[in-house]
């Protein structure tokens, strides 16, 4: 019991950290896209892209294998400060080799990927912050792994404060110079903001590592259990991060295959991915808070062979996954207008927002699907599964950009989200005993709808914020009334409480 207390108490602090990360984020957004322009912002998604596409190869997915070391080596007295010190140098070994070769390959990069030459100096920017990033990554496990998320959370939302200031004071002396500059002091605000992250991580880390023991292990053997965990997930990592750059690259120059200008092209990516996807993903904070912190716990009961916890912990994280993701939906769908006033200033990405509503549950209950999976050891089929969409969407954007233009890269990203949720459930129901209740489902599905049909009636006229709130209160109501949520769930929780104040 005191594990799930710490677990309910993790979650909580997480969440709360996250939503201030995510809301930090999404304003940046907004700010970015009223400083670059919806052009200027595409360009810059295109050199996120870049970005992301090379710290899968500078991380090598080190956190979840510094996540599954840590708490194997908690749990078993083994040395968890030599465990760390081994997942550092191999994200060093890895990071070290991608920032070398981003940096050699910056022009090609630049010129022929992105097809534009001012972004040239945001990606050599991008070569110099990975080992960094990559270091990052192994602190971020490892305060997972020990239970103490929440540190890293914050720090997280720290560094968020210092990009936003950084940026916006790079970006007041960038601007007049032009889109190179403004993409370059972006992606500069970016990482100055990842080096402080990274020097608050290392010293907790150094005050928190003395409370483990120092019992010695073999470094090889460290090391052998480090590659068994994460080269299965970092060779899916590399090929789908391929594919996916690849997708993100060719979609303004398929758009404009199609007939668009070049500058037109970039705003409709820009406007998908600059703004309305980022606003639709936003409340999947709680799910990325939750999917985080299952993860050791699968790991740790799949290593006992706890497939009864293994079941319980599936199903209770896929039952408020679906609560929350119909929730937001609806939400989306109902408020879309609003939503996008009180964002962006106007109405003009309702439309889209609507539209990629319907895929929330899809997207954020896959999130779950994908964390459940790598925490009982599924790794490799997770690999499989993401390979498989990533080819199938990237040759769909390729064929189908050119005739249909962004409604035909909205039908691929329904179109691969929806497939590649398809993939994880039915394995997840063949490895759990978790099954989707239709009945119960119809019943959600009611309760939101009633809900905020009533709150809109009553509130839509004077606030969003209390439209939302109210509608959230009235769909928990209708929820217990239904027995969507039952007295055992609330008898769960206080039991959780109770346990705590008798330790």
């Amino acid at each position: 019991m005191r594990k799930v207390k710490a677990l309910l108490v993790n979650m909580l602090l997480l969440s709360l950290s996250f939503i201030a990360i995510r809301t930090i984020r999404l304003y940046f957004q907004v700010y970015l896209s009223k400083t670059m322009g919806a052009s200027g912002l595409g360009l810059y998604q295109l050199i996120m892209s870049v970005n992301f596409f090379a710290l899968t190869f500078a991380s090598s997915a080190v956190r979840l294998g510094a996540s599954r070391l840590v708490a194997e080596a908690a749990s078993t007295g083994a040395n968890v400060a030599k465990s760390v010190r081994v997942c550092i140098g191999y994200s060093m070994v890895f990071s070290i080799c991608t920032s070398l070769a981003v940096y050699k390959f910056s022009p090609y990069i630049a010129k022929v990927w992105l097809g534009d030459a001012r972004a040239l100096l945001a990606i050599r920017i991008i070569s110099l912050g990975l080992p960094g990033l990559a270091v990052s990554s192994v602190f971020a496990g490892y305060f997972t792994a020990v239970g103490k998320a929440g540190i890293y959370a914050i720090t997280q939302l720290i560094e968020q404060f210092i990009k936003v200031f950084v940026t916006m004071f790079l970006l007041e002396i960038c601007v007049p110079y032009g889109i190179e500059y403004t993409a370059a002091g972006a992606v500069g605000g970016f990482f100055i903001g990842e080096t402080f992250s990274l020097i608050l991580l290392a010293g907790i880390y150094a005050l928190d590592k003395r409370r483990f023991s120092a019992k010695d292990q073999s470094t090889g053997r460290i090391l052998a259990k480090l590659l068994k965990i994460s080269l299965p997930v970092a060779l899916s990592g590399y090929v789908t991060s391929s594919i996916s750059t690849f997708e993100h690259l060719i979609v303004p120059k398929r758009l404009k295959k199609g007939g668009l200008s070049p500058d037109s092209a970039l705003a409709s990516y820009g406007l998908l991915h600059g703004m309305v996807l980022p606003t639709v993903m936003f409340p999947s904070v709680l799910i990325d808070t939750i999917s985080d912190l299952i993860l050791p716990e699968l790991a740790g009961s799949a290593a006992a062979g706890g497939k009864r916890r293994i079941n319980y912990i599936t199903k209770r994280t896929f039952k408020a996954g679906i609560i929350f993701s119909v929730f937001v939906m609806f939400t989306f769908l109902m408020l879309s207008h609003q939503i996008s006033q009180a964002v962006f200033g106007s109405g003009g990405s309702a439309f889209y927002m609507r539209l990629f509503a319907l895929l929330i549950p899809v997207v954020y209950l896959d999130i779950i699907a994908d964390s459940v999976l790598k925490g009982i050891g599924e790794q490799v089929h997770t690999m499989t599964y993401s390979i498989v969409e990533s080819l199938i969407s990237a040759g769909l954007i390729y064929f189908l950009l050119p005739k249909y233009g962004a409604s035909g890269y909205v039908f691929v990203i329904f179109f691969g989200s929806i497939l590649h949720f398809l993939f994880n459930m039915s394995k997840v129901f063949e490895r759990t005993d978790f099954r989707i209740d239709i009945f119960e489902l119809v019943k959600i599905i009611a309760c939101v709808w009633c809900s905020l049909c009533v709150s809109t009636l009553l509130f839509g006229a004077y606030s969003l914020v209390l439209t939302i709130a109210a509608g959230c209160f009235m769909y928990a109501v209708f929820l217990r009334a239904s027995s969507c949520i039952t007295k055992e769930d609330f008898l769960w929780f206080k039991s959780i409480f109770k346990a705590s104040q008798a330790s």
